[in-house]
């Protein structure tokens, strides 16, 4: 059995990861994979594994963000 793939278009891979939709299209620009759809006109989607992984990353290298941490998941092995 198959699972459906969800996949996003700009506007609505922002509102799943709360961005602006240029930020998704800055993402793409520096590399993150997209495709076309079936849709006449065809438009750009993402696959939600890819932007999620994509979304991660930035957090994972935002200072900010980690500043913001709290300090037990931070640590190897935190749980």
């Amino acid at each position: 059995m198959t699972v459906a793939e969800t996949r996003y278009t700009y506007a609505g891979a922002a509102r799943r990861v709360r961005r602006d939709e240029s930020t998704i299209k800055r993402w793409r620009r520096e590399g993150m994979a997209m495709s076309w759809d079936d849709a006449i006109p065809p438009r750009r989607v993402v696959a939600e594994e890819v932007l999620l992984a994509e979304y991660r990353e930035r957090l994972r290298r935002w200072p900010i963000h980690q500043q913001r941490r709290p300090e037990g998941l931070t640590k190897p092995g935190a749980e």
